[in-house]
């Protein structure tokens, strides 16, 4: 903390206050020494792992691998957490003063406690195994002791419960330490929030047990289901996941149609894992999930969206035509065509991975657009899996079975705009400005990212700047957002914390409906934790595209390039070569170049800069976010009172494409003619 909120902190604390705070000292003492202690029982349990895993080698091994794993389930990364967790406490705690924030530690410890989750929903099935084996193996395992550095010995039973019992010791040491923090302290409101996650974890955690425990019977349920892209073998699959109680399936969709293809079911099964032998974190025998990660192929995407809007287009002037055979027949291709382009866009526009680890060591890459997608498949998993009992063994003809009941219901298809709405689609700009959130419970830096469909498939489009350390975050942003077939807007907020990964704090949508964007619209996107306020409107196409003739004679903007280039005495004009070589410099690698759209405030400034002749422009170009540098590029060549490809050079291009089509057609038909004979 600085010294001048150190001395303000110290004006606002009462007497009172300054004794709460030197009973926190003692209550944090406390939470160190507990912390040591826990810490050297996992190390005892780590290096009787490291027995039992020796014995394993040997022809007469106590344990298989599988009962192995389930036996020591976490308790690495458990023991790697925790000793992180002292490395941050212990500095401070000895640099002691009453003003010196601990809620960093907290936060941290808070942070992972997804895998103290997967600990806790696999040890009623370690506590089984332990009780379970054979007794040449209960008869080691109890005289199995874990000396800790105090001298205290605890049996292993005892050893593999203590991570239960120090979350729930920590969660009232937490309680006592919140009673002793001043409201003006900092760490006043993340420790509320960090003994928020405490709670919850444990009433999960809690009902989750009692469930496994209960002795009713739950039929098996569908959870969730959707289409998804597994990179296997070095290329993108389509495939459907169901999420049932206790179940993943993933699954291929089989082709429709021929004769016998009725009565079979709708998918093939491509691999299966009961969801208590899953896990969202690698263990020591994990395949390696550093192979090489697709990434999003801009490109491609950018053609495929192109073509599916002109198919649509298309296809809608057709369908308000005469409805004859033939345009019936058109129509029914074309459709059919749509199809197909949509699958390709769902194939080639996911590049964010999710693992899925199988206790054997198997290792599953799923693509997901956004971290909307994947938070959402994540909870899913996680939820099904606290609930989830132990899956007898199933074979291919019970997981068929479930497929074929899938089919029997609903219908699966990957997800289509149908044409008939294409009225009610958004093609144009979006202005969007991120105005503020409100109903955070902490100071955070929070930025928002914001994402818009194209015909169904999502992509990030712009993202705010940090906001600064506050539960009230202010950004007021201004975003050009161009959009192709939208109908659904996102914001996903992060929090972004020094020395962690950012995280998703919350996240939400809204639709979006052209008729109520003619004017400019107050809209708040409502999530589960926080309100976002956006305010939108939309420019068509042809609006946003018309040229505006100039008669500037001086400054940069919408003036004509061969006035430019001469004045500049330069053969192009120097916003070109400035802002291509930025882009070229530090834009190649960075997701959606000229896609994302940077701050319009950004964009303005760099503007001013060259119309004003600047004389430090290239080095100010430097300073910005890039994607404001590309903006900035793609403005000029908006506002250019001609097109690039001018008026009378467009006809004589077009001439010259009609003219090597009729003779392309010729060639085909000449060849045809040499075939027959």
């Amino acid at each position: 903390m600085e010294p001048s909120s150190s001395s303000s902190l110290q004006r606002r604390l009462t007497s009172p206050d300054v004794e709460r705070l030197n009973i926190r000292r003692a209550i944090l003492s406390t939470i160190l020494e507990g912390e040591k202690k826990f810490i050297a029982g996992l190390e005892e349990l780590v290096k009787i792992s490291d027995s039992f895993r020796a014995n394993m080698t040997l022809s007469e091994a106590f344990l298989t691998r599988e009962e192995f794993d389930t036996l020591f389930f976490r308790i690495p990364e458990l023991c790697e957490v925790h000793q992180s967790f002292l490395k941050r406490l212990e500095p401070k705690l000895t640099d002691w003063s009453p003003e010196k924030a601990f809620g960093d530690c907290f936060r941290y410890l808070a942070s992972q406690f997804y895998i103290h989750e997967e600990y806790a929903s696999n040890y009623k099935r370690a506590f089984t195994t332990l009780k379970e084996e054979k007794e040449e193996f209960r008869a080691i395992a109890n005289n199995t002791r874990g000396r800790l550095p105090n001298g205290e010995s605890l049996t292993l039973e005892a050893l593999l419960h203590s991570p239960l019992h120090r979350i729930t010791k920590l969660t009232l040491t937490i309680n006592d330490l919140l009673q002793h923090t001043p409201e003006s302290h900092e760490d006043h409101r993340i420790l509320i929030y960090v003994l928020e996650k405490t709670h919850k974890f444990i009433t999960e955690v809690t009902e989750a047990i009692q469930e496994r425990s209960s002795t009713n019977v739950k039929k098996r349920s569908c959870q969730k289901h959707g289409y998804v892209v597994e990179w296997t073998e070095g290329q993108r699959k389509l495939r459907y996941l169901f999420l049932w109680s206790d179940l993943l399936i993933c699954a291929n969709k089989r082709a429709s149609g021929g004769v016998f293809s009725r009565d079979k079911g709708q998918f093939d099964c491509q691999w299966y894992l009961p969801l208590s032998e899953l896990s969202l974190i690698p263990s020591d025998h994990s395949e390696s999930s550093s192979k090489q990660c697709p990434t999003l192929e801009t490109k491609k995407v950018d053609e495929l969206k192109r073509k599916l809007a002109e198919l649509n287009t298309s296809l809608k002037k057709d369908m308000i035509a005469k409805q004859s055979r033939h345009f019936q027949r058109e129509i029914e291709k074309k459709r059919k065509k749509v199809s197909e382009l949509e699958a390709q866009l769902t194939v080639l526009s996911p590049s964010l991975p999710l693992h899925l680890y199988h206790h054997n060591g198997k290792t599953y890459m799923l693509l997901m657009p956004s971290d909307y997608e994947k938070s959402d498949w994540r909870e899913a998993i996680l939820s099904a899996k606290r609930e989830s009992k132990v899956t007898p063994n199933l074979t291919l003809y019970h997981i068929n079975k479930l497929l074929s009941k899938f089919k029997q219901g609903r219908q699966a298809s990957v997800r289509s705009i149908v044409v008939s709405q294409d009225a009610d689609l958004v093609t144009g700009t979006l202005l969007v400005t991120v105005v503020n959130a409100v109903g955070l419970k902490i100071p955070s830096e929070l930025y928002c990212c914001i994402e818009v469909d194209a015909y169904g498939i999502f992509f990030l489009m712009a993202k705010t700047k940090k906001s600064q350390n506050t539960m009230t975050p202010v950004w007021n942003e201004d975003f050009d957002l161009e959009v192709d077939g939208a109908k659904t807007l996102r914001v996903i907020c992060y929090d972004h914390t020094k020395g962690l990964d950012d995280e998703m704090i919350d996240k939400g949508q809204t639709l979006l409906k052209r008729e109520q964007l003619k004017n400019r619209q107050e809209i708040e996107v409502k999530m589960d934790k926080i309100t976002v306020t956006l305010k939108i409107s939309f420019q068509s196409s042809a609006k946003t595209l018309k040229r505006v003739q100039s008669r500037k004679k001086v400054g940069v903007f919408g003036v004509r390039i061969g006035a430019l280039t001469k004045r500049e005495a330069s053969d192009m004009p120097n916003i070109i070569k400035i802002c291509a070589t930025e882009v070229e410099k530090r834009g190649i690698s960075e997701l959606g170049i000229y896609r994302i759209s940077g701050s319009i405030a950004d964009i303005n400034r760099l503007k001013k800069a060259f119309e004003t002749g600047h004389k430090s422009v290239t080095k100010l170009v430097g300073n910005f976010d890039i994607h404001a540098v590309a903006g900035l590029l793609k403005l000029y060549m908006r506002e250019l009172p001609e097109p690039l490809f001018t008026h009378t050079l467009y006809e004589k291009l077009t001439s010259g494409l009609s003219m090597y089509l009729a003779v392309l057609i010729i060639i085909v038909m000449i060849l045809k003619l040499a075939c027959k004979c």
